[in-house]
């Protein structure tokens, strides 16, 4: 299932409730930026494990470590969700 939150804050509170496996966000929103949201999943034992992406490249905070240019190939998309995957296994 695929859902869609307005901003950060939306965001951190539809992965609270829902506990996906994946956020997929971009860096600069409205009332929550994408490099706070990563923080504040990470805080949170709930969501600590949820793996994020991002595809602002040369604007990353370091703590983000998979990044994507745009347009997102589809294929360079699969490959990196299968990589962070097994990473967690």
């Amino acid at each position: 299932m695929v859902r869609a939150a307005r901003n950060g804050r939306e965001a951190h509170e539809l992965a609270i409730e829902l506990r996906p496996r994946l956020v997929r966000s971009d860096l600069m929103m409205p009332v929550m930026r994408g490099d706070a949201l990563y923080a504040a999943l990470r805080r949170n034992a709930t969501t600590a494990d949820i793996t994020f992406m991002t595809s602002i490249p040369g604007k990353v905070p370091c703590v983000i470590r998979s990044v994507m240019g745009k347009p997102i190939e589809l294929e360079a998309l699969e490959a990196l969700l299968l990589d962070a995957l097994r990473e967690r296994r």
